[in-house]
């Protein structure tokens, strides 16, 4: 029995064609295989009773955080490794090794690499907080685009080297929007002050081609950079790379309001390490107007 054990929680419905393979990409790393199942009728609870899970049966109420944190309650491991059943520990990748970054007693979660490997996906790479200690206060919050990163402090959580793979296609995204959207609104009202909500909720409105809806909350996130400064600075990328529906003006505003951000949470973890800051200085050169001209960057 490894020093350090780690359990592998999941939620699933209806996922029996993917969900061996979730399971065997963390063979190496998990001891324990939590199956929280919110409503299948294809079989796959046999498919995780094969795998050797075990398997839980949870009644959906329209609340992802209260199903994960159902989940996470029946591990006994000292980490959670959270999976959906499309995604998968990329097999390039040795998981074993994750395993030796477990001891620090100073880091409570860790983010891996995401990527969309369907070949019809347009969307970039990214990175998830999927593996964190099993400590009763890290907890899921949110009834959609649940996530437990604010349960953690920033200093407590560090990047590494290994990726999570997810192969959910373009049409398979758009037909739980409408879904996502409701939800997200009601996430929403619950948290008006919460960037990332109002960003999420932007990015569902431009699924549904709701321009006007989706400027409108890509402009109030963009305003809420005090609790997490990531969000509000992908809303303003999401505004600029719509610079159709922005004024010159605007345009300028937010380039400076993209290097505020980065500027005054230049320690934040989810800024340091933000995919998309790269794409700061290709918006600066669209629109034509170095954002400093003085300066070499």
């Amino acid at each position: 029995m490894p020093r350090v054990t780690v359990s592998l929680c999941m939620i699933v419905k209806n996922e029996s064609t993917r969900l061996a393979r979730a399971i065997k990409s963390a063979r190496g790393l998990v001891q324990e295989v939590i199956i929280t199942d919110t409503g299948s009728t294809d079989g796959t609870k046999d498919v995780a009773r094969r795998l050797g899970a075990e398997v839980h049966d949870f009644a959906w109420n329209d609340n992802f955080a209260d199903a994960r944190n159902a989940s996470i309650e029946k591990a006994t491991g000292d980490w959670i490794l959270v999976l959906d059943g499309d995604e998968y520990l990329d097999p390039s990748e040795d998981c074993r090794q994750v395993s030796g970054y477990l001891e620090d007693d100073l880091i409570d979660g860790y983010l891996f690499g995401w990527k969309n490997t369907h070949p019809h996906h347009t969307g970039r790479p990214g990175r998830k907080l999927v593996l964190f200690r099993n400590k009763e206060q890290i907890r899921f919050q949110g009834i959609v685009h649940e996530e437990v990163f604010s349960s953690i402090e920033p200093h407590a959580m560090r990047i590494l080297p290994f990726t999570v793979l997810h192969d959910a296609s373009p049409a398979a995204d758009q037909a739980k929007n409408s879904y996502y959207l409701s939800l997200t609104k009601k996430q929403v009202l619950r948290s008006p002050n919460d960037a990332r909500y109002q960003y999420l909720l932007g990015r569902h409105y431009l699924r549904e081609r709701s321009m006007v809806e989706a400027r409108h909350h890509f402009l109030l996130a963009s305003e809420l950079s005090s609790q997490r400064p990531s969000f509000a600075l992908q809303a303003a990328l999401a505004l600029l790379r719509l610079s159709v529906l922005l004024s010159p003006h605007e345009t300028e505003g937010l380039l400076r309001k993209c290097r505020g951000i980065v500027a005054e949470h230049s320690t934040d973890p989810e800024i340091v390490f933000h995919p998309q800051i790269d794409l700061l200085d290709s918006l600066e050169k669209m629109s034509g107007r170095p954002l400093y001209p003085s300066e070499s960057r």
